[in-house]
């Protein structure tokens, strides 16, 4: 198990989610195709157990963001409002995001949230999934 295996398959979960057009684990620098999804793991915490000095468990803060391009804004908030329902109703059917991980400890969908991609105008949902990893 590691933090870019689960990495690439949270964005396969938010790239099968309905109307998300394109899915990426690298932020690119310019894009026009929308909606699109994006994912990186945020936060590591490391636990020693019983291993001497080895790692033996993690827990990580992966990151997804849906962007949708802000040219109507009730347009936008209508084509995000659904996702939350999405991705947890995605996470719960796969719990250990395709064996990558032991098991989803916490999941914060944001309120949509004004953003800017390569100067386009975007509104963004961002997904915040904490997962434990044991590697031994």
């Amino acid at each position: 198990m590691s933090t870019v295996a689960a990495k690439n398959a949270f964005v396969d979960i938010l790239g099968a989610l309905s109307g998300v057009r394109k899915a990426t684990d690298n932020p690119p620098d310019s894009l026009n195709i929308f909606p699109f999804a994006v994912a990186w793991v945020d936060e590591y915490q490391y636990e020693k157990k019983r291993l001497g000095n080895l790692f033996s468990n993690g827990t990580f803060v992966l990151v997804g963001q849906i962007h949708v391009a802000r040219k109507e804004l009730a347009r936008a908030i209508a084509t995000l409002e659904v996702y939350p329902d999405l991705v947890r109703t995605a996470l719960v059917a796969d719990p250990t995001l395709n064996g990558t991980v032991n098991n989803i400890l916490e999941y914060k969908p944001s309120r949509p949230t004004p953003g800017v991609w390569d100067s386009q105008d975007t509104l963004y949902i961002e997904f915040r999934v904490t997962v434990d990893i044991k590697y031994c």
